[in-house]
Parts: C-alpha cells; sequence; structure tokens
C-alpha cells in the first residue's frame, strides 16, 4: 500500500477582508424584550431586566471580533 504525502491546504476564507458591523438587532432581535419573554412570574421581570443590561457589551465585543466572520453575516459555511 503506498501513503500519499499530505500537501498543505490554503484556507478560502479571507480573514483580512472586513466584516460589514450590524447593530445587535441584526443579531439578537428584539434584544429589549428578552426579560418579558423570559417571565415565568411577574416577579422574574426584574432580575431579568438586570440580567439583559449585561447582554449587550458581550454580544456588542462578539459581533466586532473576526472569531467566525462566516456567521457574522448570517449565513453558515459549508464544510466541502
Amino acid at each position: 500500500m503506498r501513503w500519499k504525502m499530505a500537501t498543505a491546504r490554503t484556507t478560502k476564507i479571507n480573514r483580512g477582508a472586513s466584516v460589514p458591523h450590524h447593530g445587535l438587532e441584526h443579531y439578537c432581535r428584539d434584544l429589549s424584550g428578552w426579560p418579558r419573554s423570559w417571565v415565568g412570574l411577574e416577579k422574574d421581570l426584574p432580575p431579568g431586566k438586570q440580567l439583559a443590561t449585561l447582554f449587550p457589551p458581550f454580544l456588542e465585543h462578539l459581533a466586532e471580533s473576526n472569531l467566525s466572520p462566516s456567521f457574522q453575516d448570517g449565513s453558515v459555511a459549508k464544510s466541502s
């Protein structure tokens, strides 16, 4: 049996290309309405609102990063 020598593959992803930056609404629809959608009991709303205030800075950081440009534009990369 003969083994084929592995060849280096180059990526098709151009990481240097700028990814359009969208507002959080593009990634997280109705972010301001999340606490209301989680409510089981009315007493859950204040803690839900407090928790939801922590999300935007993290989500903005994620959206501005280049960790996965193929997901930032809303499409999913297809593996071949």
